[in-house]
């Protein structure tokens, strides 16, 4: 939507205070007409704001946030395929952002959860773009595992990730 690309746009400029004051005015109007999945769009840009600013601790609670929004039954078996990729860039995401903070194991169960979203994807449309996305998962889950000491899971993990990459 065209606030997601302007929110994008200033933080891709620096301009933080603008996109979080234009994520606020979206916060409100998604929660006025009960809007799920604007309130969830809204919840990842917010996200990626904070992601962009260095402030991987605050974007936790947003992913958080967005990706409770998408789990609830009602709404998830309302989803459409561009809501399961948002859902999984999320999860993805708040992995990212916890492996950041050194925070290893919640990283490596939100890496498993985003997995098992993308190869959803995959088995729906085995695309490259699909199958890469899925890939890039099962690495961050390899670095997770390595920063556990869990190398030979990691290896495997990389392995996935290499036949992933080779299919697409």
């Amino acid at each position: 939507s065209n606030w997601n690309k302007q929110t994008e746009n200033w933080a891709n400029e620096l301009e933080f205070e603008k996109a979080y004051r234009l994520s606020d005015i979206v916060r409100r109007l998604a929660e006025r007409y009960d809007d799920r999945a604007m309130l969830a769009e809204m919840l990842f840009h917010r996200a990626k704001i904070a992601e962009a600013a260095g402030d991987h601790q605050a974007a936790i609670p947003m992913y958080a946030e967005m990706i409770d929004v998408f789990a609830s039954s009602a709404y998830r078996a309302q989803a459409n395929y561009e809501e399961s990729k948002l859902y999984g860039f999320a999860l993805n995401n708040v992995a990212l952002a916890l492996r950041e903070l050194g925070r290893f194991e919640e990283a490596l169960l939100r890496y498993d959860e985003a997995i098992e979203e993308k190869s959803s994807w995959v088995r729906e449309s085995p695309s490259e773009s699909n199958q890469r996305s899925l890939a890039s998962s099962h690495i961050g889950r390899a670095w997770s595992l390595r920063d556990l000491g869990r190398l030979d899971e990691a290896f495997e993990a990389i392995d996935l990730a290499d036949s992933l990459y080779t299919q697409g």
